[in-house]
Parts: structure tokens; sequence; C-alpha cells
């Protein structure tokens, strides 16, 4: 007989399980939380975007805008979007400042998903 048996004892392989399972918990968590992130990302990116676009087309307009609040809204990558601008007289009567906020739909009372400035010349 031998006394000289090679192996794991079982408390040995029971606290290998324990670390291996901390560990693929900890790796989850991590993935999970990556993903969430990445949707807040993306949701502000295209908020962004749509306050974008607003400049642009007040830029494209030919009208010089009144000074007051407008509100509409914009569909972008399947998603329906909110968006209130503000116009806004600044110290130079030949520039105006546009403030653009964008909430995805039906989160208006939250805050906006974006903020945008822009400025309007003559």
């Amino acid at each position: 007989m031998y006394n000289n048996q090679r192996g794991f004892s079982l408390i040995e392989v029971i606290v290998a399980l324990a670390i291996v399972a901390v560990s693929l918990g900890a790796v989850i968590h991590a993935v999970g939380v990556a993903a969430n992130h990445e949707a807040i990302i993306g949701e502000k990116t295209f908020a962004r975007w749509v306050g974008m676009n607003q400049v642009a087309k007040a830029k494209l307009e030919h009208a010089w805008p009144r000074v007051g609040e407008s509100t509409g809204n914009e569909e972008m990558v399947g998603a329906r979007w909110v968006w209130k601008q503000k116009t806004l007289s600044t110290q130079d009567n030949n520039v105006k400042r546009l403030e653009i906020s964008v909430w995805r739909s039906g989160h208006e009372k939250e805050e906006p998903a974006a903020f945008v400035v822009g400025f309007l010349t003559r």
C-alpha cells in the first residue's frame, strides 16, 4: 500500500469552486454594467443628433427666428424623440442663441437626454 496518494482533497475542490463561482459572478456583473452604459451612451448620442438636426434646420430656414419657445417631435433610429427649442436674443442683434433639450418620447418629466446649444447669424 502506498500512503503517498496524489490528487485534491474534497475541501480543496470546494474552495476552488467557491473562488470560481465568486469570480464568475463578478464577471457577469461587469458585463451587465457595461451593456447598460452602452445603451445609455447610445440614447444620448441619438438625442444629441436630434438636437443638432434642429440647429441645422434653423440655419437652413431663410426667416429670422422670433424669440420664444417651440416644441416638436422627430423619429430617429426607430424611436420617437421630443424636443423643446428656446430661441434667445444676444447682445448682438445679428446673433440668436438656440437652446434645444431632447427627450425620448414619454420621458419628458426626466432630465433631457441631450442639451444642444447653437447660434444663428444673419
